[in-house]
């Protein structure tokens, strides 16, 4: 029987990305909808973001996995909750993206700052 993924938890950096670091951020693709699926329970872990690479007028949070993950292009932003996506680069999970924070119910549930 297939799980569905019910609930995450991110941690945020201490610090945010200088300016001209988050300027290299890969252009983003769309949106995958589809969700985590797996067929055991079992955790699953990303390794705490380095820094938080912000958008002008903080309409998009991006948590990188480090610095490099901004050398190169991104292949895929899957989503698995509502204005919540992991970012795939190489089949790998590299970070994560929150568009529009400031919306009300982003956090509810999802997030524990």
């Amino acid at each position: 029987m297939r799980k569905t993924l019910v609930g995450a938890e991110f941690q945020l950096p201490g610090e945010s990305a200088s300016v001209e670091h988050s300027a290299r951020l890969p252009d983003t693709p769309a949106v995958r909808p589809g969700g985590l699926h797996a067929d055991e329970v079992r955790d699953f872990w990303l390794k705490m973001c380095a820094v938080l690479c912000r958008t002008p007028g903080d309409a998009v949070l991006t948590g990188p996995r480090d610095l490099d993950v901004l050398d190169e292009p991104l292949e895929a932003r899957v989503g698995i909750a509502p204005d919540v996506a992991l970012l795939v680069q190489h089949g790998t999970v590299v970070g994560w993206s929150l568009t529009d924070p400031a919306r009300p119910g982003t956090r509810r549930g999802l997030w524990r700052i």
